[in-house]
C-alpha cells in the first residue's frame, strides 16, 4: 500500500493544472502509469539570425526582414534611376527581363523599390463625357457608355434601336440608285432585285439575311414582318380564317394563300424554277424544289454522318437507323418506312388475280414481274415446267428445263 501511496503522490506533482471538461480516453489506474515517458524532453533553441548591417542578433530568422526593413530602409531611389524601361533592364543588377511587369516585380522584390503612383487631386480631374441621361461626368468614354447602361436600364432599349437604324442607313446609302429618267430605286444587294421603296427593300433583304424578329408567345413560330406573326395567331391559334374557295369550300386565313390554293383546282402553275425551268402550283414547292439545285446539306445524321439538304429527308433517313416503319398495311402486318412502299404494297392485294401468265398460269403480286417472266417465255424453246412458289407473299415463278 505505501507504493501505491508514492505513485499517486509523484503523479500529483506531475498533474496539468488546466482543467476540461471531458477526457478523450478514460483515466488510467496509478498502477499503469509509466512516469518517464511523462516528462517532457528539453526543446531545442529556436535558430537565430544575425543582421549583416548592425550585427543584432535576432531570435528568429523570419523577423530579420522586417528589422532590416524598420531599422535599416534603403536608399530612396526612383524607379527611374534602377531601371531602364526601354530595354527592360535592371541597371544595378544588369539583368533583362521579357517584359515590363517582371522587371517591375524584380525591383520590388530585390530592392524594395515600389513605382509611385500618381493620383489626380479633384481639381485635376476635367471631365469630357457626360451622361445625356443624369449629366454625371466622366473622364472616359467607356465609363460613360458603362454608366449610363448600368443605371439607366431604360437607355438600353433606346441604344438597340438607336443602332439597328444605323445599320439600315448604312445598308439604303450602299444599295440607293438613280435611273436614267433620274427617279431613285434601290437593288438588292444580295439578289440584284430592284425595289422603289426603301421599306420594301429592307422586308426583302430579311429573306437572304434570315432575320426574324417577331415571335410568336404561343408556339415560338418567327416571322420576318409584324403582318406575318398577327396572320399566324388569328387563323392557327384562334381559328379566324374569312376565305373560302369556292370550288371545295376549303377556308384560309389570309387572301393570298386562298388565290395560291385555287392554282390547284385550276391547273395554274405560275411558279418556275430559274434554273432548270419547272413550274409548280405554289410557292412553297418552288421552294423546297430549289434546294435540290443548292450545294447546301446543313442537316447531318447523327448515326452514319450522312447530310442532307432539307430536315424532312434526314427524319426519314434515321428510321433506317432506329427501325421505325410508321406506314403500315391495313389488310395484312406489314409495315413500312415509306409512304410509296405501302402504296405498292396495296396493290398486291388490288391486282392479285390480275397478273397472271397466260402460257404458264403462273401468278405474280405485280405487272413487272409478270413482264420479266414472258421474257423468259420468249427467249426458251424447251418445254417447261412451271412451280410456284410462295416466298414473302410474294409468288414468284420458278422455272425448269426438261427434256
Amino acid at each position: 500500500m505505501s507504493s501505491i501511496k508514492l505513485i499517486q503522490l509523484e503523479n500529483a506533482a506531475l498533474r496539468c493544472p488546466r482543467f476540461f471538461s471531458r477526457s478523450a480516453v478514460a483515466p488510467l489506474s496509478p498502477l499503469q502509469i509509466d512516469i518517464k515517458p511523462l516528462l517532457s524532453p528539453k526543446r531545442e533553441p529556436p535558430s537565430r539570425a544575425t543582421c549583416d548591417i548592425c550585427n543584432k542578433t535576432i531570435s528568429r530568422a523570419r523577423d530579420l526582414k522586417r528589422h532590416k526593413t524598420s531599422c535599416h530602409p534603403p536608399d530612396p531611389k526612383e524607379l527611374d534611376q534602377v531601371v531602364d524601361l526601354a530595354a527592360k533592364k535592371c541597371t544595378v543588377c544588369d539583368i533583362k527581363f521579357e517584359n515590363r511587369l517582371k522587371l517591375k516585380n524584380h525591383v520590388l522584390e530585390e530592392h524594395q523599390i515600389k513605382p509611385k503612383r500618381y493620383r489626380r487631386t479633384k481639381k485635376e480631374i476635367v471631365p469630357q463625357f457626360f451622361c445625356d441621361v443624369c449629366e454625371k461626368g466622366f473622364t472616359r468614354k467607356h465609363d460613360m457608355e458603362k454608366h449610363r447602361g448600368g443605371k439607366h436600364i431604360e437607355y438600353k432599349a433606346e441604344a438597340k434601336e438607336e443602332k439597328v437604324r444605323k445599320n439600315n442607313l448604312a445598308v439604303l446609302q450602299k444599295c440607293r440608285n438613280r435611273g436614267s429618267d433620274g427617279k431613285l430605286f434601290y437593288k438588292c444587294d444580295f439578289c440584284q432585285r430592284i425595289f422603289r421603296q426603301s421599306y420594301n427593300l429592307m422586308r426583302h433583304r430579311m429573306i437572304h439575311t434570315g432575320v426574324r424578329t417577331y415571335f410568336c408567345h404561343l408556339c415560338g413560330k418567327s416571322f420576318r414582318v409584324s403582318n406575318g406573326l398577327k396572320r399566324h395567331i388569328e387563323g392557327f391559334h384562334h381559328g379566324v380564317k374569312n376565305f373560302s374557295c369556292e370550288v371545295c369550300k376549303k377556308t384560309f386565313a389570309a387572301r393570298a394563300t386562298r388565290d395560291e390554293h385555287m392554282n390547284i383546282h385550276t391547273n395554274n402553275r405560275p411558279f418556275v424554277c430559274d434554273v432548270c425551268g419547272k413550274c409548280f402550283k405554289q410557292k412553297a414547292s418552288l421552294y423546297v424544289h430549289k434546294t435540290f439545285h443548292s450545294e447546301t446539306f446543313r442537316f447531318e445524321c447523327c448515326h452514319c454522318g450522312k447530310k442532307f439538304r432539307r430536315n424532312r429527308d434526314l427524319k426519314v433517313h434515321t428510321w433506317l437507323h432506329t427501325g421505325h416503319r410508321p406506314h403500315s398495311c391495313h389488310k395484312c402486318e406489314a409495315a413500312f418506312r415509306l409512304r410509296h412502299d405501302l402504296t405498292r404494297h396495296l396493290r398486291i392485294h388490288e391486282k392479285l388475280n390480275e397478273c397472271v401468265c397466260n402460257e404458264c398460269g403462273s401468278v405474280f403480286t405485280q405487272e413487272r414481274y409478270l413482264k420479266v417472266h414472258k421474257k423468259i417465255h420468249k427467249g426458251m424453246g424447251t418445254v417447261l415446267k412451271v412451280e410456284s412458289v410462295h416466298i414473302k407473299d410474294e409468288f414468284i415463278c420458278g422455272i425448269k428445263s426438261t427434256t
